[in-house]
C-alpha cells in the first residue's frame, strides 16, 4: 500500500533542502513505510538568484540519494513578496499492507522508546540560524558540532529497523513541540496515559547548554 504525507519547511533558511526531504520522509517512514518518491514545491523569495535555488537542489539531490528516494515531480517559482524561501515537499512511500503503523496504536503496558536524543533538530536549526546570538557563551566548535546535528535528522533508519524487528504499535516523529509534544500527540490520539520520566530523556550536553543560552526547553523544541 502507499503512504503519502506533505510537509512545508517555513522558519529555516540554512538547509532548507535537505530539511525539505527529510521532515516529508521521517513522518512517511513513522507510518511504516519506506518512502521512495518525492514531489517538491519550491517558492523562492523575491530577488533569488540562481546560486540559492542550485545549493537548495543540491541538498535535495542529496538528501534523496542517502534515503533511496526519487524525485518524480514538483514546481518552482519566484514569488513576489515572499522575504524568504519556503520548500513544501511531498514524500510517498510503501509498506506491506496491514503492516503500515500509526499514531493511534499505542496500548497500555507499552513502554516509550526515543532515538538519538530530544532536540536534534531544533539544535541544527538553532546552531545554524541563532548561533551568532550564542556564540559568546559557546565555543566555535561546539556550534559547529550542533550544525552537524543536520545529518542525524532522518529517523528513517530507526523507523524501518523497528517495523522490521516487529511489536509495534506506534510511532511518531517528534517535531513541532519535541518530545513532550510527540508524547502527548501519542496520549491523544491512542486514548491512553503515558507517564514520561524527564530525568531519563537524553539530552546532550552541549545541546542543553545552547538551550540554556536561548532560554527554551529542549523537551519542547522541534526533536
Amino acid at each position: 500500500m502507499l503512504v503519502a504525507h506533505c510537509d512545508p519547511i517555513t522558519g529555516a533558511t540554512w538547509n532548507l533542502g535537505w530539511l525539505a526531504v527529510n521532515v516529508a520522509a521521517n513522518d512517511v517512514a513513522a507510518m511504516g513505510a519506506r518512502p521512495r518518491w518525492l514531489l517538491l514545491a519550491l517558492l523562492l523569495r523575491e530577488g533569488a538568484e540562481r546560486g540559492e535555488l542550485e545549493a537548495v537542489l543540491s541538498q535535495v539531490d542529496e538528501a534523496c540519494r542517502r534515503l533511496g528516494i526519487a524525485v518524480v515531480g514538483g514546481h518552482t517559482e519566484l514569488v513576489a513578496g515572499f522575504s524568504r524561501s519556503v520548500a513544501v515537499a511531498t514524500a510517498i512511500g510503501e509498506a506491506a499492507r496491514g503492516r503500515f503503523v500509526t499514531s493511534s496504536g499505542a496500548r497500555p503496558g507499552d513502554v516509550v522508546l526515543m532515538t538519538k536524543g530530544a532536540c536534534v533538530e531544533g539544535a541544527a536549526v538553532m546552531a545554524h540560524e541563532l548561533g551568532d546570538v550564542a556564540s559568546k557563551e559557546l565555543a566555535s566548535s561546539e556550534l559547529e558540532y550542533l550544525r552537524s546535528f543536520t545529518w542525524r535528522i532522518s529517523v528513517v533508519p530507526e523507523a524501518m529497523a523497528a517495523v522490521e524487528a516487529g511489536g509495534v504499535t506506534a510511532m511518531h516523529d517528534a517535531t513541532e513541540g519535541g518530545v513532550l509534544g510527540a508524547v502527548q500527540e501519542l496520549a491523544w490520539a491512542s486514548k491512553v496515559g503515558v507517564k514520561v520520566f524527564e530525568e531519563k530523556v537524553f539530552v546532550d550536553p552541549v545541546v542543553r547548554k545552547f538551550c540554556a543560552v536561548l532560554k527554551v526547553d529542549p523537551l519542547r523544541t522541534v526533536s
